[in-house]
């Protein structure tokens, strides 16, 4: 077998050159002009900026601009190189703001928003051809205004040198100034007083202008002074018009102000704008004598925006709180004035006002938040010592007028506030007491639902009585049901008379008058001894005293082939009872044969029968030729009282109220004397407690917890009497060492 022959490798050697290469000698000059020609070229040729020079027959790529400045800097002319683009970018300004540019057809913003851009395109056509001359050197140049204040960012780059050019070529012209001027005006004029949106654009345009050359902060401590003299002096003429002035109008025009700056001029600080506004237009405003002297609660709208404005300055809330405070302390308070200096003023329409006003609050509450006016609602509910009376007399009218929205809370609102809640007591308790005997009530859940909140708020106590109220209520018509169907009903003679008791217990319910001596008809008494003796044979040891002044009775009135169902108490039926024996009467003979001994009362009953609409003239009367009184004011002795035969009504069942005796300043000054009587009794009561748990205590601590334990108006000089009162009467005495203390006596 053949043996292969093996081939021998040859070796490749590289000789060095025998002389190391050289550039030529023009090889930076000739290629840096071409590399600078081709790069303005560019821009001349894209952008058409005047004064186009002739473009050479051939220019170069960008790919090849870019392997020249490789080939610069690789061979050490990056220095070089960076000193002539600094020239280059200097001649480029003057190419794009010549000194020969007319700008008088047109604004120097205008031109300048034109020709900047420009400018830009160029510089990053240069940043991306001069790449590897950017990055390799750090350019440091003092005189060169950076775009970044960062630590970290020491060197400046090309870009930022060609901007520093631009800017150096506007202060050469003077329209660094000229332009700011220009921009100011229409900052001003054509856009915060216009309030239009079209120099926006050029408004932002100019100011992203002056953040690439680094000088936006400068341009904004300059307008500040200007912005704000502008706003003070826009701020004295809305002041200067007194006679016009309208604070609503004036409020509208903030708002639209600051939502317009805070919106449209997006391209200045936000919080910087609108501190302004705030502090140099609305905050001279926002006093008594301009904006908070026009405030009107009921305007939701102009409140909304009071709100939301003031609530931006420092103390802003707090005037515009404690304005409303102050005007609904003085509405509240002319209310409640009103009702003491004027006869016209009622209860009703005082506390319909408080409640309106209290109305008005809630509704301007659902639109700015919570307001505190627990203080102004204490001061107005107690500036008189009548609002607890008009209150209670207030809920006694809704409550017989009763309405599905009817509501309960503002009334407790009101009532919460009230200091003489034992006043409020005293009075709604006697109206409640009318209203259940009466049969005045038209809702009895909402009876019980009131007087349950009033227990939630004063406790127990407070509601003790009202409660027995309707406790007795219900058990009379229970006891009523039993005594039905027990055997004394049963077996006794009526007379067709359907017999209604109401069993009452003394202490709950209020005195009322006694007429003891009256002459009731067979038929009632008949009733009466019945009932009495059922409920003795239940109830052993009770007393029984029948209150005829809260009985009612129905009465047929027959009139020709008319029947009628008159509805009157049981002194108007008494004294209708007496015609089936007479056709006349005189007062002095009914006052005798149905034993009233009130002339007062029978006179009121007569005349709620003889008077008034017509369907309640069911009697008439005669004067008597002797007697020269007016009919319509009394009745005299002699006067005869007979059946109005000429009666007539569409209604058959008909209810004829008694004139109401009105409430004297006697009986009103009674329930009051109750109220301060029970009020001794309770600092009595109070003292000895705090006396009994202490033994022994200073007169400093003894009056503050007095007061705040009865919670009921009361002065340091009132308990102090009955401080002396108790001392007297043995239960406490002063100390013989001390006479500012006290000890208890056991």
């Amino acid at each position: 077998m053949p043996i292969a022959k093996t081939k021998t490798s040859k070796k490749i050697t590289i000789k060095p050159f025998s002389r190391p290469p050289k550039l030529p000698p023009d090889f930076y000059e000739k290629t840096s002009q071409e590399l600078l020609s081709a790069t303005t070229s560019m821009m001349l040729q894209h952008k058409n900026v005047a004064q186009t020079p002739e473009k050479p027959s051939s220019s170069p790529s960008l790919q090849h601009c870019y392997n020249s400045v490789v080939n610069l800097v690789s061979h050490q002319f990056g220095p070089r190189l960076y000193q002539d683009l600094v020239l280059e970018f200097q001649s480029s300004a003057r190419l794009i703001l010549p000194d020969s540019s007319d700008t008088s057809s047109s604004s120097l913003l205008t031109f300048l928003a034109q020709q900047y851009p420009k400018f830009v395109d160029y510089l990053l056509l240069v940043r991306h051809v001069f790449l590897a001359l950017d990055r390799p050197y750090v350019w440091k140049d003092n005189s060169v205004q950076k775009r970044t204040t960062s630590q970290d960012h020491q060197a400046i780059t090309l870009l930022e040198v060609g901007l520093h050019q631009f800017h150096q070529r506007l202060l050469e012209l003077s329209w660094d100034e000229d332009a700011y001027q220009e921009w100011w005006k229409l900052l001003w004029n054509g856009s915060f007083l216009d309030g239009g949106s079209r120099h926006l654009g050029l408004l932002e345009s100019t100011m992203n202008m002056w953040k690439d050359l680094g000088v936006a902060r400068k341009k904004i401590r300059q307008t500040q002074p200007l912005l704000e003299s502008s706003l003070e002096e826009l701020s004295s003429t809305w002041q200067s018009n007194t006679g016009k002035y309208s604070g609503e109008a004036f409020l509208k025009f903030v708002s639209k102000q600051w939502h317009y700056v805070s919106e449209q001029w997006t391209f200045l600080p936000k919080t910087w704008l609108r501190t302004i506004v705030e502090a140099r237009l609305l905050e001279p405003h926002l006093n008594d004598e301009y904006l908070l002297k026009e405030l009107d609660i009921t305007n939701l709208d102009h409140c909304q925006r009071l709100w939301f404005l003031a609530a931006r300055l420092d103390d802003g809330l707090k005037r515009v709180l404690d304005a409303v405070a102050s005007l609904v302390k003085k509405i509240g308070l002319a209310h409640v004035t009103s009702g003491t200096a004027e006869i016209s003023a009622t209860p009703k329409s005082i506390i319909s006002s408080l409640l309106q006003l209290h109305s008005q609050i809630e509704s301007l509450q659902k639109v700015v938040g919570d307001i505190p006016l627990k203080a102004v609602w204490t001061e107005i509910m107690n500036h008189s010592s009548l609002v607890a009376e008009w209150l209670a007399k207030y809920v006694d009218v809704e409550f017989k007028n009763f309405k599905s929205e009817t509501s309960l809370e503002p009334l407790l609102y009101l009532f919460t506030h009230v200091q003489a809640k034992d006043v409020f007591e005293a009075f709604y308790k006697k109206d409640l007491a009318k209203r259940l005997l009466l049969n005045r009530v038209h809702s009895m859940d909402l009876e019980r639902q009131f007087v349950s909140l009033l227990k939630t708020e004063c406790g127990a106590g407070y509601t003790s009585k009202m409660e027995g109220m309707f406790q007795d209520v219900e058990w009379s018509r229970e006891s009523l049901a039993r005594y039905k169907t027990s055997p004394e009903f049963l077996e006794s003679e009526s007379g067709g008379v359907d017999f209604e008791v109401q069993i009452l217990t003394t202490g709950y319910w209020p005195v009322y008058p006694q007429y003891p001596s009256l002459i009731l008809p067979t038929e009632l008494t008949n009733l009466q001894n019945c009932f009495w003796n059922h409920y003795k044979s239940k109830y052993q040891g009770r007393k029984i005293v029948w209150q005829y002044a809260l009985g009612n009775c129905t009465v047929k009135f027959h009139l020709g082939n008319k029947t009628y169902e008159f509805i009157v108490n049981l002194c108007q039926s008494l004294v209708l009872t007496c015609f089936n024996e007479r056709s006349s009467w005189t007062m002095p003979e009914l006052k005798q044969r149905i034993g009233l001994e009130d002339d007062e009362e029978l006179e009121r009953t007569i005349l709620s029968m003889s008077g008034g609409k017509d369907q309640f003239k069911i009697l008439v009367r005669k004067k008597a030729k002797t007697t020269n009184k007016p009919v319509s004011q009394i009745i005299g002795p002699d006067d005869l009282i007979q059946i109005n035969e000429r009666y007539s009504s569409n209604l058959r069942r008909i209810r004829i109220p008694n004139l109401l005796k009105k409430e004297t300043k006697e009986e009103r000054d009674k329930v009051v004397e109750s109220v301060s009587r029970d009020r001794l009794y309770l600092m009595d009561a109070v003292l000895v407690r705090i006396l009994k748990a202490r033994k022994t205590i200073l007169h400093q601590q003894l009056i503050p917890q007095v007061m705040e334990q009865i919670k009921v108006p009361a002065q340091p000089s009132d308990i102090k009497k009955r401080i002396e009162s108790l001392i007297e009467r043995e239960y406490m005495e002063r100390d013989e060492k001390d006479r500012n203390r006290y000890n208890y006596l056991a």
